[in-house]
């Protein structure tokens, strides 16, 4: 479970998961160790500002995987 209702991950409602939306079936799109409703911390189904990218397992580009960045896993990458 990712937090993120299936009709804002399935944006056009077709039934497929098209370029932009998240996987409703898994909970870790991009598979970083954060479920996706953690990256997009207002559950729009948009990648913002402040928030980790949940199509990309690095999001800050510095080889480091956005679930291990975020050690408490509250979506938002941790000081250190």
């Amino acid at each position: 479970y990712d937090l993120i209702n299936d009709g804002k991950e399935d944006a056009n409602k077709n039934g497929i998961r098209d370029i932009g939306e998240t996987n409703p079936i898994d909970a870790d799109t991009d598979d970083d160790g954060l479920v996706d409703g953690k990256e997009d911390l207002n559950l729009n189904g948009v990648f913002d500002e402040n928030e980790t990218d949940p199509f990309n397992k690095d999001t800050d580009g510095d080889g480091l995987l956005d679930g291990v960045e975020d050690a408490n896993l509250n979506g938002m990458v941790d000081d250190g």
